[in-house]
């Protein structure tokens, strides 16, 4: 491994582990500065209003649970509580400072999930505005590959998300980040609660790439609107 070889070599390769289930808590900058103009006052933007910080996306409130943001407590003080980025541990939300983190419980390489889009984007899927959708889907995946990912190089596996509501724009996501250095793109383990009768094509065109399929539950459990028109054979 070219990067922290000498953290690393602090001890031996089988006292180490790659991790691929983790996830990511997405800094609050990562829609607004990706986001044409006319999209980031619709777009995914962190706010405090009355009832404290929550993510807003079109007319959703979406606040980040304390579940999601439990590293570096104690299990007496786990929560689903709404949880503040200020009181969260930095390494849930800043690649760099996760890295620490990493050595103390010698993780190796991690894949992270995403948190605010929800396990496979399932969050723009059930947007109103597609053309924002897609936007957000990119925006995701050029923070996931080239800040999170880009800023420990060596450390973290870029995961990516696609836009589930167009097979196509699926493919074509996956090809364009495979170019960029994904190495695997999260589906759901069963699309069909999702109004998605199957995955076929999004895994056939990961499967040319060299790109993985993964499959994280319950992403099929987590639908939270329902989706309009007859949908696409993947």
């Amino acid at each position: 491994m070219s990067t922290n070889e000498s953290t690393a070599g602090s001890a031996s390769a089988a006292e180490w582990l790659i991790s691929v289930d983790d996830h990511v808590i997405e800094p609050p900058n990562v829609w607004q500065d990706r986001l044409p103009s006319k999209f980031k006052a619709a777009g995914p933007r962190l706010l405090t209003d009355d009832k404290g910080e929550a993510w807003f996306y079109e007319d959703k409130r979406i606040p980040t649970l304390g579940l999601s943001a439990a590293a570096g407590r104690k299990k007496e003080e786990f929560s689903p509580l709404p949880l503040a980025y200020s009181d969260m541990r930095p390494g849930c939300y800043d690649s760099v400072a996760r890295l620490a983190d990493m050595d103390q419980a010698r993780i190796l390489a991690s894949l992270c999930f995403p948190s605010f889009p929800r396990l496979c984007g399932q969050t723009f899927y059930e947007g109103k505005d597609k053309e924002l959708g897609e936007l957000c889907v990119r925006a995701y995946n050029d923070f996931m590959i080239d800040e999170w990912c880009g800023n420990a190089p060596g450390r973290y596996i870029p995961l990516v998300i696609v836009p589930l509501w167009d097979p196509r724009l699926a493919a074509a996501e996956i090809r364009r980040c495979a170019e960029r250095g994904a190495k695997a793109v999260s589906f759901s383990e069963n699309p069909a609660p999702l109004g998605l009768p199957s995955c076929r094509r999004c895994t056939t065109t990961a499967a040319g790439t060299g790109t993985r399929a993964s499959r994280r539950p319950p992403s099929a459990a987590c639908r939270s609107a329902p989706t309009s028109g007859r949908p696409h054979r993947w």
